[in-house]
């Protein structure tokens, strides 16, 4: 049974974690539904998780040391998964060439209980963990589209919120005019308020702009605030 239970877990972490693997490179290619796809979902055509870790790598969405973190929990699904003794973690880890010294360096901590075989399940979950990690940081091409929609987005706020100013200020200046006689306005007067409704306008869609930004940047702070 603790056997069974061992493989399960794996095999649990394994899904997971090659279907977030999967999630991230649809994401970066605007593929809306990866289960369906020959290249990312389960058909026979589908690139294997090497080739899909080599795409992530590829387009900077990882680096090599990333990618090895991700491999060495692989290489231990494989063992699990293939090999019918790898029966604990400690075999399947001795198994594998310099990966219980790594996982040792890496993770001291995991191994205060002078218990190998604990210290090492401690390890996959550790290293489960941390790829998960890895996939969700936003840096290279992933960083880079993020930034272009937020750009694009941004762009589109300044120009709904400066045309917002512009007809607020424009019927501000109407009704300027509507309360002076055509014969009696101070050209300097008029000078001084248009000045004055140009400052407003920039001032103005400026602050509305950052605050629609800050609405998508955090989403759920507008909600807790009732936004």
């Amino acid at each position: 049974m603790e056997e069974i239970r061992k493989r399960t877990k794996v095999l649990e972490y394994s899904l997971k974690l090659e279907s977030f693997v999967s999630y991230e490179l649809a994401n970066l290619l605007d593929i809306s539904d990866y289960k369906s796809s020959k290249s990312l979902g389960n058909g026979s055509s589908a690139l294997s998780i090497n080739q899909k870790l080599n795409l992530l790598l590829d387009v900077e969405n990882i680096d090599k040391k990333e990618k090895s973190t991700i491999e060495y929990f692989m290489s231990i699904r494989n063992q699990f998964m293939h090999n019918i003794d790898a029966v604990s973690f400690s075999y399947v880890i001795r198994k594998l060439d310099g990966l219980e010294n790594k996982l040792k360096k890496e993770y001291p901590h995991n191994f205060k209980q002078k218990n190998d075989e604990k210290g090492f399940e401690l390890c996959i979950e550790s290293l489960f963990h941390d790829s998960i990690k890895i996939l969700l940081d936003q840096k290279g091409n992933k960083l880079r589209k993020i930034m272009l929609l937020a750009a694009a987005e941004s762009h589109e706020i300044l120009k709904d919120k400066l045309r917002e100013s512009l007809d607020k200020q424009i019927q501000l200046l109407e009704d300027f005019f509507k309360n002076y006689p055509e014969d009696k306005i101070d050209k300097y007067l008029v000078l001084t308020k248009i000045v004055l409704m140009d400052i407003e306008i920039e001032k103005e869609t400026i602050d509305n702009t950052l605050i629609e930004i800050e609405k998508i940047k955090n989403p759920q702070k507008n909600t807790k605030n009732g936004i």
